[in-house]
């Protein structure tokens, strides 16, 4: 009986063994920014399908814009489960025509890994942007509800963007283990701290790093059925009897 205990103890604790981390390496991550909203997207809007996007006014003498640049240190290797760079968003905010701003846009990224000897690509994974659009000019001096500014109007309003981090991929299977990818947010390049929004002034731009994590699961191994453990636990006996038998 303890035999068969043990036997049936080893394949379950094999059964519950998890993974605390995988070897990768990322090769190549790939930007395209995709399916913009807004005002009047389709005149507004230049750069779909690239890495840059820009809006405003045909007018305007300068543009608003999200530009996506890959991590310059690729190949990258790092563990699962630890944080790394997929590559710097940039927002690029100047003083446009009322009515030409976007709203949202999405990045499809896609990615290049190596794990565990085996080279693939995966995506593309898409990241939604909220854009807020704040007006060009600020009330400086007081401003009074139903009566106005009580002052003058030239003052800067930072424009926002909002990472959506609640993104996690469909899993993808590499040997006996399930990876997906999950976006963890921006990474000031000030003070390192994982932040979820941006804001920028007028005229002005702001780089952060994306931060993404590669979380691993192991896949649930095939415990033996218990007529199979009870077979190999008698197996086992008797060769333990046979070799007793031949000693004496």
């Amino acid at each position: 009986m303890k035999l068969l205990k043990t036997v049936v103890g080893t394949a379950l604790l094999a059964a519950a063994t998890t993974v605390s981390a995988v070897p990768v390496t990322l090769n190549m991550v790939g930007a395209s920014w995709e399916n913009v909203q807004g005002e009047n997207v389709t005149d507004n809007v230049t750069g779909v399908g690239t890495n840059e996007i820009r809006w405003g006014a045909r007018t305007d003498k300068n543009k608003s814009g999200y530009r996506f640049d890959a991590a310059d240190n690729l190949p990258l290797t790092f563990e699962s489960g630890d944080y790394f760079t997929l590559g710097t968003f940039t927002h690029i905010n100047f003083p446009i025509t009322s009515g030409t701003a976007i709203t949202s846009a999405d990045l499809d990224l896609t990615v290049e890994l190596d794990i565990l000897g085996t080279s693939l690509e995966q995506g593309p994974y898409t990241f939604s942007f909220k854009h807020t659009e704040t007006p060009n000019n600020a009330c400086i001096g007081l401003y009074l509800p139903f009566i106005g500014c009580l002052g003058w109007e030239n003052g800067n309003v930072d424009d926002i963007v909002e990472l959506d981090t609640s993104f996690l991929s469909d899993e993808f299977i590499v040997d006996s283990y399930a990876f997906s990818l999950e976006i963890i947010g921006f990474q000031d390049m000030k003070t390192q701290r994982i932040i979820d929004e941006l804001s920028t002034k007028e005229g002005d731009k702001t780089s952060a790093n994306v931060i993404a994590r590669l979380n691993v699961r192991d896949l649930p191994r095939e415990v033996p059925e218990p007529a199979s453990v009870a077979l190999m636990g008698i197996a086992l006996a008797g060769m333990v009897f046979l070799r007793r038998r031949k000693q004496a």
